[in-house]
């Protein structure tokens, strides 16, 4: 005669229903995770990027400011114009 213990099996039961659990959570997890690291190193390599890009642009704004600012632009401007540069300019101050 074959005796049944249902309490033996419903412990290994609950042993891999546990086991099941606690690994799919692991698994979904691990997935989450992982995605938010693939996605902050894609966010920073279009960082890099874009600071590449704006550094160029900043360098042209600097290149094209020197090339305003340029003393000889200044230097023919007076002479087209026909202004004299003073050596010692003096300056209107207001005293209260």
């Amino acid at each position: 005669m074959t005796i049944i213990s249902p309490i033996k099996n419903q412990n290994i039961f609950r042993f891999f229903a546990a086991f099941f659990a606690v690994f799919v959570f692991g698994g979904i997890t691990y997935i989450y995770e992982y995605n938010r690291v693939a996605n902050a190193r894609f966010e920073i390599k279009t960082l890099k990027q874009e600071i590449i890009a704006l550094e160029g642009n900043g360098a042209e704004l600097k290149n094209e400011l020197y090339h305003v600012t340029d003393p000889e632009k200044f230097r023919a401007l007076t002479r087209d114009f026909n202004l004299v540069v003073q050596q010692k300019p003096q300056y209107l101050t207001l005293s209260q």
